[in-house]
């Protein structure tokens, strides 16, 4: 096995190593080149749609100071100055002259700016507003409209902010004052809400797909087309720590954008856009072209490569190991089928010789084992312990002087039927049925010979292991072995216990244990270590009793671990013997 893995590591591994050493590097440079020319074209777009922005940002910006620039140039806060200093030398006519120039002038900044929807006038000595004649906007008194002088401090107050644009009764106006300081005229231009945001969603590079927001600096007014409140703020958040003028990524649940900020000082708003991240980093139509060509080229020559690695090295090789791990599992008649190439004929020939050869020795030995086997069971009837069948004889003399024939006549049927047993040699395999109840007529005849000293507890065999066949001369010897070592020299309270254990349909554990107090630690470890010389090559001679046993066990069973040793919770040897039936 140790060879077949070698042989696996230094072939079939190192080609796969060399394959790689060579392909890796190529296609990582590959992927850098390609990736190269990716992000630069992704940095080409990404320039691109800050260019964009920033160009419809700034015309939003000179859009919007124009019609400041124009109405200030314009005649109407003159004019509005003019007839609230003289409004009281002023005739008839002249101030009806000045009226009709001063919204004149208002219409000329709502026909000329299509942003603008309404511009008005309000003048704080005179107490009136005049509007533009915008038919959409006209109110329930007309083009002008008396003010309070509470009304125009409110609306002078919105100057204070510093910012053209503000938010006044939920409309977006800026605001031209005729001086900084203390102003008594006010131009207010009202800016269309509807338009602007027209302008703004089709000004988007993905209109479809883009999410854009305007916020005044005072968060009064708001517009856009993003939905989700939180996502707004999340946004905005980002926006007011980001540098104005840039794309920066973006982040929401699992949603990346690239985030747009634009911020006008003058006019006094933020606008942020946010441009799903595929569409920027999208590669154009041929860099995609170039990678799934790359990519199918590259896998299609490493399945190629690994098909025939496969074929040509690893599956001889594979089958090769297969072959050697049923042979070490004990299959003898496993052969390797010869692969189509002639690379490892070699070895599968020398392979199929050395299993042909092991398996005519390991059946020869076999049959050594078998005879051996025999000649110990022959040995282990011959060595009949003297002194078993003299103290019988002598206890039976007693129980005859005794009187007691009813007790004699049991002691000879059981001697008899005990020595019938193990001098019959027509077969050295036996039912358990039949070698379990040697062991307890041998186990009886000691507990009437040791009554009231030993104690034996032997539970009944389970029905359906009876008939199953088993070495003969395996239980008893173990039985004897704790009345000799473990129990015949206490004078009372000896206990014998033999249990039988069901662990499967084809499963039996027997134990045999005792509560000898003869048992050292040191003489529990010689023996097993003695048990464990059973399964090393060079086996010791001269083994006998218990070890014998183990080992007629273990060939029979063909396991080593049907005998084991322990000491038991009664205190003495514990001896548990597995039965593994097929």
């Amino acid at each position: 096995m140790g060879d077949s893995v070698k042989i696996r590591n230094t072939v079939f591994s190192r080609v796969l190593l060399i394959f790689s050493v060579l392909v890796i590097p190529w296609m990582a440079v590959s992927v850098i080149l390609l990736n190269a020319a990716n992000e630069r074209i992704i940095s080409s777009n990404v320039s691109l749609a800050r260019q964009s922005r920033g160009n419809v940002l700034e015309n939003i910006d000179g859009q919007i100071i124009n019609i400041a620039l124009a109405a200030r140039a314009g005649i109407s806060l003159d004019k509005t100055f003019y007839l609230t200093v003289l409004d009281h030398s002023l005739t008839g006519y002249d101030r009806v002259q000045v009226t009709e120039q001063i919204f004149e002038s208002l219409n000329l900044i709502i026909t000329t700016h299509s942003w603008a929807e309404n511009a008005r006038i309000y003048s704080r000595p005179l107490g009136t507003c005049f509007s533009s004649r915008n038919i959409n906007h006209l109110n329930s008194s007309g083009w002008v409209q008396a003010i309070t002088d509470g009304e125009f401090e409110r609306i002078a107050a919105l100057l204070q902010a510093g910012n053209m644009l503000v938010m006044r009764d939920g409309q977006v106006v800026f605001l031209i004052p005729n001086t900084q300081r203390s102003p008594i005229c006010i131009l207010e231009v009202e800016l269309s809400e509807y338009l602007l945001s027209q302008y703004l969603s089709a000004s988007l590079e993905y209109p479809s797909e883009s999410l854009f927001s305007l916020y005044l600096n005072d968060e009064s007014f708001w517009m856009g087309n993003i939905a989700d409140n939180g996502m707004c703020d999340a946004a905005l958040a980002a926006a007011r720590a980001a540098q104005a003028g840039t794309l920066t990524r973006f982040s929401f649940g699992s949603e990346k954008y690239w985030l747009y900020v634009y911020r006008s000082p003058v006019l006094g708003f933020t606008y942020f856009e946010l441009i799903p991240d595929g569409l920027l980093s999208r590669p154009t139509g041929l860099f995609a072209v170039l990678i799934v060509i790359f990519i199918s080229l590259s896998v299609f020559v490493m399945v190629i490569f690994f098909i025939q690695s496969v074929k040509l090295i690893h599956h001889p090789l594979q089958n090769l190991i297969s072959s050697f791990d049923r042979l070490r599992q004990g299959d003898l008649s496993v052969r390797a089928q010869k692969p189509e190439t002639e690379d490892f004929n070699y070895l599968y020939d020398s392979f199929n010789h050395m299993a042909a050869e092991l398996e005519q020795l390991v059946s020869e030995n076999y049959k050594q084992e078998i005879l051996l086997q025999k000649a110990e069971l022959r040995q282990l009837q011959a060595q009949i312990n003297p002194h078993f069948l003299y103290n019988n004889f002598f206890w039976l003399q007693r129980v005859i002087s005794s009187g007691d024939i009813e007790q004699a006549e049991q002691i000879t049927q059981e001697l008899g039927t005990y020595f019938r047993y193990i001098t019959r040699k027509n077969s050295d395999l036996v039912l358990l049925s039949d070698e379990n109840e040697h062991a307890m007529i041998y186990s009886n005849l000691q507990a009437v010979r040791f009554s009231g000293r030993i104690e034996v507890d032997f539970d009944a065999l389970p029905v359906e292991f009876e008939n199953y066949q088993v070495p003969k001369l395996f239980l008893q010897p173990l039985i004897e072995n704790a009345f000799k070592y473990g129990l015949e020299e206490q004078l009372s309270g000896a206990i014998l216990r033999v249990r039988h254990v069901r662990k499967s349909e084809k499963e039996l554990v027997i134990m045999v244990e005792d509560n000898g107090q003869a048992l050292t630690q040191e003489r529990l470890a010689e023996l097993q270590r003695r048990l464990d010389c059973l399964g090393a090559d060079s086996i010791p001679a001269g083994l006998s009793g218990m070890l014998n046993i183990a080992r007629r066990l273990q060939i029979y069973f063909q396991s080593r671990d049907c005998f084991s040793l322990s000491r038991s919770h009664l205190g003495g040897l514990c001896v548990t013997v597995r039965l593994y039936f097929k």
